[in-house]
C-alpha cells in the first residue's frame, strides 16, 4: 500500500485537535476525522500504523475477532509534535510537497526533515539572515 503524505498530514492535524490531554482517542473516534471522510478507512489506518513506527504517535493495538483490530492513539510524541509545526501552514505543507515530489521515493522522514529544513529557511528569510 502507498503511504498518502497529505492523508499522514491530515490524520496528524486531526489527532492533535481531538487529543484530550492524558487521554486517548478510541478507534471509533477516527471515523469522525476529516481525513477519515476525506481518504477512508485503509489510508487512515495505514497512515496511523505508520505515524507510530516512525515514532510521532504512541498508539495501542487491541485484536478484536478474528484478523479485525482496533487502534487507540494515546499519545502524540515530541518528535510528532515537531513534524506538526513544520507542516501545520498550507503555504508551507505545499512548497514542502512540491520538492518532495521531485523526488519520488521522499519517504515520511524525508518529508519530515524537508519540513524541518524549509521551517528554518522561511524563518531565516524573515529575520534577514
Amino acid at each position: 500500500m502507498r503511504l498518502n503524505q497529505d492523508c499522514v498530514r491530515q490524520v496528524m492535524l486531526d489527532i492533535e485537535e481531538r487529543m484530550p490531554y492524558g487521554g486517548y482517542l478510541a478507534y471509533d473516534q477516527l471515523l469522525d476525522f476529516n481525513a477519515h471522510k476525506q481518504f477512508g478507512s485503509d489510508d487512515v489506518n495505514y497512515c496511523i500504523e505508520k505515524l507510530s513506527e516512525a515514532g510521532f504517535l504512541t498508539t495501542r493495538t487491541f485484536l478484536q475477532s478474528g484478523s479485525k483490530y482496533d487502534v487507540s492513539i494515546e499519545a502524540i510524541t515530541w518528535q510528532g509534535h515537531l513534524f506538526l509545526d513544520n507542516i501545520r501552514d498550507n503555504e508551507s505543507w505545499k512548497k514542502v510537497k512540491q520538492i518532495a515530489d521531485k523526488v519520488a521515493s521522499a519517504s515520511l522522514l524525508v518529508t519530515a526533515e524537508l519540513a524541518g529544513k524549509y521551517a528554518l529557511s522561511t524563518i531565516s528569510k524573515h529575520l534577514g539572515l
